[in-house]
């Protein structure tokens, strides 16, 4: 039996993620990369092209959730598989959060932002 650690009740979860979904129809999520932002809204997605926002209807993103996979694998470098997400179940992994990149343009690995 595993246990179950419960902090928020149930209908503060639905307004959170109510609220998430505003958010993402009101503000959007800034894409900086020219071709994936004329992908985004040749794929239906309404962009500014002012602020480079993509924002999502709530159809959209209901859609987009009730589509997604119930479970994944992860992948060490090698290819085998290291870790099942699906259900409740969380993964930790030690100094994921990226302290340094490898910048994709200078080849050099330097410091996260």
């Amino acid at each position: 039996m595993r246990p179950h650690l419960s902090i928020l009740e149930p209908a503060l979860v639905s307004r959170i993620v109510d609220e998430a979904i505003s958010i993402l129809g009101k503000t959007g999520v800034l894409v900086e990369n020219p071709h994936s932002f004329s992908r985004l809204v040749e794929m239906g997605l309404t962009g500014n092209k002012a602020t480079h926002r993509i924002t999502f209807s709530r159809e959209q993103i209901e859609d987009a959730l009730a589509s997604a996979p119930s479970s994944i694998t992860l992948h060490d470098r090698d290819g085998n598989p290291s870790a099942f997400l699906e259900g409740d179940k969380t993964h930790f992994v030690p100094a994921s959060s990226a302290l340094r990149i490898l910048d994709r343009k200078t080849q050099e690995i330097r410091e996260g932002k």
